[in-house]
Formats: C-alpha cells, sequence, structure tokens
C-alpha cells in the first residue's frame, strides 16, 4: 500500500502532462485522485461529490477560466471541507486574505517534485 492510503483528491491542473503525472503519483501512493482541467471542471467534481467530499483540492493558481483562489473561497463560507493545496509559479500568496491564507493547506511554488507533493498532502492528513 502507498502513501496515500485511500485519501481522495481532486487535482485541478489545465496543464495536462503535470495533471497526468500528479495523478499517475497519487494512484501509485494508492490515494484516490481525479483530475480536473478547469475551474468549472472542479466546481462540478465537487458538487457532485457533496455526500463524500474529497479530501484534499490540489488546484493550479491560474486556470483558463478563473482562479484556483475561488476554490479557497469555498472553504472560507463553509462550503468546502476538503484541505487545500494550492500550486503556482508566478503567483505570490501574499495577495491572499487573512481567511483565504487560513483555509489553504499548503502552497507549492512549481516547480516541485512530486514526491515533495506527496509529503505535503502526507503531513496534511
Amino acid at each position: 500500500s502507498g502513501r496515500l492510503n485511500g485519501v481522495r483528491i481532486l487535482v485541478v491542473e489545465d496543464e495536462q502532462n503535470l495533471r497526468d503525472s500528479l495523478l499517475q503519483m497519487f494512484r501509485l501512493e494508492s490515494g484516490n485522485a481525479i483530475g480536473a482541467s478547469t475551474l468549472d471542471e472542479a466546481l462540478s467534481q465537487i458538487t457532485q461529490s457533496e455526500s463524500h467530499p474529497f479530501d484534499f483540492v490540489v488546484s493550479d493558481v491560474i486556470l483558463p477560466d478563473g482562479l484556483g483562489t475561488h476554490i479557497l473561497d469555498l472553504a472560507v463560507t463553509g462550503a468546502l471541507s476538503s484541505k487545500i493545496i494550492l500550486m503556482g509559479g508566478n503567483f505570490d500568496p501574499k495577495v491572499l486574505n487573512a481567511s483565504q491564507v487560513a483555509s489553504m493547506e499548503a502552497f507549492l511554488r512549481k516547480p516541485f517534485t512530486l514526491d515533495g507533493i506527496v509529503k505535503k498532502i502526507q503531513d496534511a492528513m
């Protein structure tokens, strides 16, 4: 059994290679991972899984149809109970407000290692 032991993870990343790598890594580590390539897709996955919410949402900040920070806002209002890890390249977490920061489990600057993100999830489990 892997390090993630059945943890449910939604991966929100528009760059297909990275999304596929993350999904593959999480599954190898026994995570139950599914992918979304847009904010809209992510929000519909989150809504569909309300009865059995994701343990983690790992999202890129810059998505084709909006910002991953919108997912933090759902957590702020209590509409989402998942732990949220944001990842981004040219993003300054200082633009987040205090309640968004409080709702974020971690921020990973790209490029990061796949092992590094698995460890972040493990730490937060």
